[in-house]
């Protein structure tokens, strides 16, 4: 179940990365000094939660941006204790007639993504419909040693203070919040999605090395054009601003006196609802370096 739980943090920001709608500020680039007046510069990073080889090779300029500051900062805690907290909340206590919910249809594929999942499918009624659906989002990975877990090892080995933006009842709060409604669509689309996650993660993993996070943008809204725009409209307030807005205010408090690294999810960089912009508005000066 521990092993369960940490597939979520894998592919969170992806699962969620909805449309930003018109032309994105800070479009290009992955790394980002953040400064306040004349103050100890803080550097934030966008990452791509994959165990690839390619992602996980830190280029030497994220390196020495990482090695200069004191502080590294995350979306969320990456300890076991947060992880089970996690998976608690991807559960329910009581049984979801999920084959009537979802027709027999639906439920047999609901089935198969399950198995290929690890899920039995006696537990499978325990799920929430939200939780199903990030889980059948997630691809096959390797070794689980995504590029947050890489930075996150390496501060523990050097002393460095790890810091959070959010907590797992925070960061999930958007999907299990959701209507029932809205999740069983979000499920039905993950179902729909499975045969192209890997040429879609492809796709992702080469934009994101190509650090255009105006491609990652474009790529995220693929498999939501045919959908409803209320829906969409739902998620992306719940899913991605609200926990920008949230982020942005608390890394104002943190990034006081400067010294910080900040990883998080590319897809909370761009836009004008993106982590760049909103620290902009709030007086930090942001600069592209990589």
């Amino acid at each position: 179940m521990l092993h369960m739980a940490r597939r979520y943090l894998l592919l969170f920001a992806l699962l969620v990365a909805l449309p930003v709608c018109g032309d994105a500020p800070f479009s290009k680039g992955l790394l980002f000094r953040v400064q306040f007046d004349n103050e100890t510069p803080s550097y934030l990073f966008g990452t791509m939660h994959s165990d690839h080889p390619d992602v996980v090779r830190i280029p030497a300029v994220v390196k020495q941006a990482f090695d200069d500051s004191r502080v590294l900062v995350l979306e969320t805690s990456l300890d076991p204790e947060n992880l089970v907290v996690a998976m608690a909340l991807m559960v329910s206590e009581e049984q979801q007639d999920l084959q009537s919910l979802l027709g027999e249809s639906v439920y047999r594929r609901c089935l198969a993504a399950a198995e290929d999942a690890g899920i039995a499918e006696p537990a499978l009624p325990y799920f929430r419909p939200w939780a199903l659906a990030m889980l059948f989002s997630v691809p096959s990975f390797e070794n689980g040693r995504f590029l947050d877990w890489v930075l996150y090892q390496a501060a523990q080995e050097r002393g460095k203070q790890v810091q959070t933006l959010e907590s797992a009842q925070e960061q999930l709060a958007g999907l299990s919040d959701l209507s029932l409604e809205d999740q069983l669509a979000l499920l039905e689309d993950a179902l729909n999605n499975r045969p192209e996650l890997p040429m879609f993660f492809r796709k992702l993993k080469a934009a994101y090395l190509e650090r255009d996070l105006g491609a990652l943008v474009s790529l995220s809204r693929e498999g939501y054009q045919q959908q409803d725009a209320g829906r969409i409209a739902r998620l992306e307030e719940a899913l991605i601003y609200a926990r920008n807005r949230r982020m942005s205010d608390r890394l104002d408090d943190l990034l006081s006196g400067g010294g910080r690294f900040v990883a998080v999810g590319a897809l909370h960089l761009p836009g004008n609802q993106g982590l760049l912009a909103l620290l902009q508005s709030k007086g930090f000066r942001v600069d592209r370096v990589y």
